[in-house]
């Protein structure tokens, strides 16, 4: 997420010529045996580590891609040692380059959610989760810009009171929910992945709250035995007031 800089040229240059680095610094032909072997190693690491990243079918597929963008760093750092070891007037140029893309950077990512929206970048990828911008979230390096979960967990909190029920479908909300009920300190809160209507009925039945996080705000939520649906934000409330 540090789009444009020099890295993938530079990482391109080191997988064709980084193993010229180590065999100029050493003598005699142990050393370019050693860094040839050193290079493959690398490559074929960098190669399984990709194809383990895209066996993934998910939207942020990026995140199993860390080894990879390591091991980029890697070539990378090889490609600069070769251009960086050729003519002043080239190495100038370069790092020029370099501290112009670099600069450009944070303008580039304060665009991409904008920009990835206007051409439906996403499509039918985007999740549509209770508060969630995708495009900020997937776009924007900085995490403070995304505080979806932060503001989806503050809010069940505010709306199911001192010991009622919050339903969180959604194997990854429901973390940041537990979380936030732990920090509150309210104990008496339960929190559950799964829509039980008898247990629900329960709870509403005995004068509590029940919260639904539903897991796409563009899906209704599960059907009520009796009472209906306020919806709050993008979480629902049972209102009993119908029985």
């Amino acid at each position: 997420l540090n789009f444009p800089n020099l890295l993938i040229p530079a990482a391109i240059l080191g997988i064709g010529w980084g193993r010229h680095i180590s065999a100029s610094q050493t003598t005699g032909g142990a050393g370019t045996i050693g860094s040839t072997i050193a290079q493959r190693i690398l490559l074929s690491a960098l190669i399984i580590h990709m194809i383990f990243a895209f066996r993934y079918d998910v939207v942020d597929r990026f995140m199993f891609m860390i080894p990879t963008y390591v091991l980029l760093t890697i070539f990378g750092g090889m490609g600069f040692a070769v251009l960086l070891s050729g003519p002043e007037r080239r190495v100038r140029w370069i790092i020029g380059v370099g501290v112009v893309l670099l600069a450009t950077t944070p303008l580039c990512y304060a665009m991409a959610p904008s920009l990835a929206r206007r051409l439906n970048v996403l499509a039918d990828k985007e999740r549509f989760k209770p508060y969630r911008d995708d495009y900020v979230y997937l776009f924007s390096p900085w995490s403070g810009l995304d505080n979806s979960a932060k503001q989806m967990s503050e809010h069940a909190l505010l709306l199911v009171g001192e010991n009622g029920l919050i339903v969180v479908p959604d194997s990854t909300a429901i973390s940041a929910v537990r979380y936030a009920v732990r920090v509150a300190q309210r104990d008496a809160v339960v929190v559950e992945p799964v829509w039980d209507p008898g247990r629900a009925s329960a709870v509403v039945k005995s004068g509590r709250a029940v919260v639904y996080v539903p897991p796409n705000i563009r899906i209704d939520p599960p059907a009520l035995p009796f009472g209906r649906w306020r919806d709050d934000g993008e979480l629902y409330v049972w209102d009993p007031a119908t029985q």
